[in-house]
């Protein structure tokens, strides 16, 4: 199967992006439960509602999507609240980006250094914050794998390709030798009547 045209996955991996964008979803409601029973003052949903509007804003405008993913986690800190979860859709956020057709470094270290950044400032550990480097590491490393899942589609739609040229070219060289053949032997034959008529 190919890639589309917008360098997007082709069906073959168009299934993966889906789950990805439901967890994300899934993570969000889930979080959106438990501010609702912990009687969060309104601004503790100001992260959630950044990180909500760009899982769904990337499913249209990818690059915007994944920035407003990436703030999210610095909103909810800087909002006193707790940047877990929006860094968590972050990491599948950056997965299905990556693997309909961004760059994955470049995704995985905005969304990475943004999460790092504000786990970091939440938990006020330094740089030296276990959390913070796993928040990093697992951004970079699902925005990683969504590129080289993408990759590795377009290199087989690419020699599934060149296999049905290298046939289509075998069966035009087969025709082309069936046509001169032929083209001799009504030669032959003509030079053979002419010269029985002559």
């Amino acid at each position: 199967m190919t890639t589309s045209r917008s360098g997007g996955p082709s069906l073959g991996l168009q299934w993966l992006a889906g789950p990805a964008f439901a967890v994300s979803l899934l993570a969000a409601i889930t979080e959106a439960a438990i501010l609702i029973m912990a009687a969060s003052p309104p601004t503790a949903y100001a992260g959630l509602v950044v990180s909500v509007f760009g899982v769904l804003l990337s499913r249209q405008a990818a690059w915007s999507g994944i920035v407003a993913v990436s703030a999210a986690p610095l909103v909810a800190t800087a909002v006193a609240g707790h940047p877990l979860v929006l860094w968590t859709i972050a990491v599948f956020t950056s997965f299905s980006v990556a693997l309909r057709g961004l760059p994955g470094l470049w995704v995985g270290l905005l969304a990475g250094l943004a999460s790092f950044a504000a786990v970091t400032i939440h938990d006020d550990l330094g740089l030296v914050n276990a959390t913070a480097i796993t928040a990093l590491a697992m951004t970079l490393t699902a925005a990683a794998t969504g590129s080289a899942l993408r990759n590795h589609e377009r290199y087989k739609s690419e020699l599934l390709q060149r296999a049905e040229d290298a046939v289509a070219s075998r069966e035009s060289e087969a025709n082309r030798r069936v046509v001169q053949e032929r083209v001799r032997i009504a030669r032959d034959l003509h030079d053979v009547v002419g010269h029985e008529v002559a």
